[in-house]
């Protein structure tokens, strides 16, 4: 399977089947509600960062690992791809013109209005930008319904379920006296991925 395609499999929300069925899970609790609340005023500043590390993921008849290195600023972002050879780079950045724009290894260049459409025309995944963003760093998407929520002893998310995906936070590393994700487990009906952050750099 390709690079770009296995990278696409591995972010995509769509295409596959329901893993989770939001409907089983009651609304968030008051104690939950409180948890959440103050893990996202704990982070409320952590909103530019970079990190580099490793990506692997599995399918019922593919694996592949990687490394990746992810930018972000804001809104602004920079994701870069790559095979540890270096062979079958991929970037996916924010464009002021375009929206977004993409580029391979091969020197091919595509631009769309966001992420999730123009992975989705290269590769026919979809990738969650806005939800990721924010699962890297140990919070949900607030624009989304959770199916599911648990915290550690430490008021950090320990198990968080969105959209078709179950994510769980193997451990989490200070940086900057705040608790960031280091090892992320990723799940869908289709895909076990994780993600090995080794570096945390503040903007």
């Amino acid at each position: 399977m390709k690079f770009a395609v296995l990278i696409g499999a591995a972010l995509t929300l769509s295409g596959c089947a329901t893993l989770f069925n939001s409907a089983e899970y009651p609304p968030l609790s008051q104690q939950q509600q409180s948890a959440l609340a103050l893990r996202q005023q704990t982070l409320a500043d952590v909103s530019a960062w970079v990190f580099n590390g490793r990506l692997s993921l599995k399918t019922a008849d593919d694996a592949w690992t990687g490394k990746v290195r992810w930018r972000q600023d804001g809104k602004q972002f920079r994701l870069h791809f790559s095979a540890p050879t270096g062979q079958g780079a991929v970037q996916l950045m924010s464009n002021p013109q375009f929206g977004v724009e993409m580029r391979t290894a091969e020197g091919a260049v595509q631009y769309a209005d966001d992420a999730e459409t123009l992975l989705y025309d290269h590769t026919g995944w979809r990738l969650p930008v806005s939800g990721l963003r924010l699962w890297v760093v140990g919070l949900p998407n607030g624009e989304e319904k959770i199916s599911q929520l648990s915290f550690d002893d430490q008021g950090r998310i320990e198990t968080l379920a969105q959209y078709q995906w179950r994510i769980q936070y193997l451990q989490y590393r200070k940086v900057n006296g705040h608790d960031l994700p280091r090892k992320i487990q990723l799940q869908n009906a289709d895909l076990d991925m994780r993600i090995v952050i080794d570096h945390w750099d503040m903007l």
